[in-house]
């Protein structure tokens, strides 16, 4: 017959394929006590198996080590649910050979008071064999683990007898059946005595050994520090989700969480405070309990999301926002307490944090968010209802107008009707294209993998249509009909980031930098040439009226004719002006001043690839590139 009991996880394996030879010799002896020889050998079970100990009616009062059986997962590989040492899990076992519509009559796994305590698998075979010709099957399924109460119930680790402990509170000193008094040990007790802590090992009701729920008492303590999979188990306060009715979730133990609903912003509902302190029904079309932030029309949602409630608190401190009060155990690891999430926050005369687990899009630390229809920008950028922070002073004089209020980039859609949006937060966000020489594309080609990156807005071409581009040789493309970078056109970043205006912002076209700077430098060239010339003509006109009184009168020098209307500036030009200590005449500055420039002067002296003019290519960037 098939049937369906709750054990006792003993440990995972992991990866039978790793186990040394002297540890499969332990798990073949346990699956020869199985004494099922279909059962392969312990290095062909598949992975995550289970070693467990059934507690079904009084199989937890069996010391013997017999008594450990081998599960296998009862789900194929692509989906496997988490299971730890120490918490209670569901095994199915499954008789192939049963017929439909047949079981045992009559037959029960409880023992009569008087009788003494045995497996009562035996005796369930040998019944419901002698009735009906069946035995019960002896390979086991695990399907996934037990729940319990809420105040015990606990995401990431559940000890699975605490439970049984709910009129306990602590281990103070209890009477025993003689009537003495004394301290129990570890496994007796739900919370300890001096701090009111959790125990990670109760085990039954202390002083009464046959209300233990697993023989010896010590078992849960034992699994605790001899586990082999707790070596990579990490137990750590984990904030419960509550789901809504329509909602499908899946969760990890370490705070990771898919949930398939509606848009869903915060707490499942607005509950109604003043009756039932639960949602509000459907009766007259009523929408009461629907969040205002929410849709919940054609608005499929995929929430992915890593820490949620990140900001925990120190152990015995209030929660805030969506986090879960954090308490210790009577558990360590090496030095260090375990803690775990304060699921029962009464018993340490705490109040329950009503937002626990609910989506914080401004805290938690990892999400990727896929709705049919939400209000992403104003979900994820406001703090209130009227303020964007994240979005204000934005608008340059560049910027479309269509797309800002004042200074502030407007959320879409505007009229918070919703739309559908992907939605990426993190501290940290890569997106990498791999490059890899040792690999192709696909099995049929020969192209290596060299990827590239294309972020695209839908348009028209040559009108709204945007792109930005990252081409496998590394090149960087932006393709839109307005590119804007940057707003810092008032100075440091420290003086603040005053929107531009247009005459004074815009990045430099070469194209039209070098025909323009080019044609600069040609006209000043030509002034220099021109001042040359006029140079030259005064100082030959000045010498042929030198000449003409030399006979007569003596020669005048040309310093005499500094007091004759402006001829202080001609002398100038001829004998020099005063630069850094040495006197330059206006014909060799012109002179200099051609050569330097370059350009077509039709004169003489021009400088030829030296020239400034030559040197203008070299402000054309080798990296950036543009219309």
């Amino acid at each position: 017959m098939s049937a369906f009991i709750q054990a006792l996880v003993m440990d995972v394996i992991l990866d039978p394929a790793s186990i040394k030879p002297d540890q499969q010799d332990v798990l073949n002896r346990i699956i020869e006590n199985i004494g099922d020889t279909a059962i392969p050998k312990a290095h062909n079970l598949p992975r995550n198996c289970l070693v467990y100990r059934s507690v079904h009616a009084s199989d937890g009062h069996l010391q013997s080590s017999s008594q450990l059986k081998i599960a296998l997962p009862f789900h194929s590989p692509h989906f496997c649910p988490p299971i730890k040492p120490g918490e209670l899990v569901w095994i199915f076992l499954y008789d192939q050979d049963q017929a439909h519509g047949q079981s045992g009559p009559n037959v029960s796994g409880l023992r009569a008071s008087a009788t003494p305590e045995t497996s009562t698998m035996p005796l369930v075979q040998a019944t419901t064999q002698a009735r009906t010709g069946f035995k019960m099957p002896r390979m086991g399924y695990w399907m996934g683990r037990v729940t319990t109460f809420m105040q015990y119930e606990d995401i990431n680790y559940v000890p699975p007898y605490r439970s049984r402990l709910m009129t306990v509170v602590n281990n103070d000193e209890v009477e025993y059946a003689d009537g003495e008094k004394e301290s129990p040990p570890k496994g007796e007790y739900a919370r300890t005595a001096e701090d009111n802590l959790p125990s990670m090992f109760s085990n039954g009701d202390p002083g009464i050994v046959n209300r233990r729920a697993i023989l010896p008492t010590s078992t849960m303590e034992t699994i605790y520090n001899d586990a082999t999979a707790h070596g990579i188990f990490q137990f750590e306060p984990v904030p419960r989700f509550t789901c809504r009715p329509g909602s499908m979730v899946l969760q990890g133990s370490n705070n990771t969480l898919i949930s398939m609903d509606v848009d869903r912003c915060g707490p499942i509902a607005i509950m109604n405070e003043d009756e039932s302190g639960m949602p509000f029904p459907i009766a007259s079309g009523s929408t009461d309990s629907h969040p205002k932030t929410d849709f919940f029309s054609m608005a499929g949602t995929i929430d992915m999301v890593c820490g949620r409630g990140r900001v925990l608190p120190d152990p015995g401190k209030d929660p805030e926002r969506t986090a879960v009060g954090v308490i210790e155990t009577d558990a360590k690891r090496g030095d260090v307490a375990t803690t775990e999430a304060d699921t029962n926050p009464e018993a340490s005369d705490k109040a329950p944090n009503l937002e626990e687990g609910n989506p914080d899009f401004l805290m938690d630390s990892s999400r990727i968010y896929v709705s049919m229809r939400t209000n992403g920008d104003k979900n994820f950028f406001h703090v209130d209802d009227d303020k964007n922070p994240m979005f204000e002073d934005m608008k340059t004089s560049n910027s479309p107008e269509d797309y800002f209020d004042g200074d502030t980039l407007i959320s879409v859609p505007e009229d918070a009707t919703g739309a559908a949006y992907i939605v990426a937060k993190s501290d940290e966000i890569r997106i990498v294209a791999r490059k890899n020489d040792d690999l192709i594309i696909n099995p049929e080609s020969k192209t290596k993998v060299n990827g590239s990156i294309r972020i695209v807005k839908e348009g028209d071409a040559g009108k709204d249509l945007a792109a930005i581009i990252m081409h496998p040789d590394g090149t960087v493309q932006i393709d839109a009909p307005r590119i804007i970078l940057g707003r810092n056109d008032a100075g440091p970043f420290d003086d603040g980031c005053d929107p531009g205006v247009d005459d004074i912002t815009g990045y430099v076209k070469f194209s039209q930098y070098n025909v323009q700077m080019s044609a600069l430098h040609d006209e000043v060239a030509k002034l220099a040439s021109a001042v040359q010339k006029i140079a030259s003509g005064v100082e030959n006109a000045l010498k042929v009226i030198e000449g003409g009184f030399k006979g007569a009168v003596g020669m005048i020098p040309i310093g005499a004719l500094q007091g004759i209307g402006n001829a202080g500036v001609l002398t100038d030009l001829i004998s020099g002006i005063d630069v850094k200590g040495m006197s330059i005449s206006g014909y060799e500055i012109a002179e200099e001043v051609e050569g330097a420039v370059g350009g077509d002067t039709n004169g003489s002296g021009a400088a030829k690839g030296d020239d400034l003019k030559s040197k203008i290519p070299e402000a054309r960037s080798e990296t950036i590139f543009g219309e």
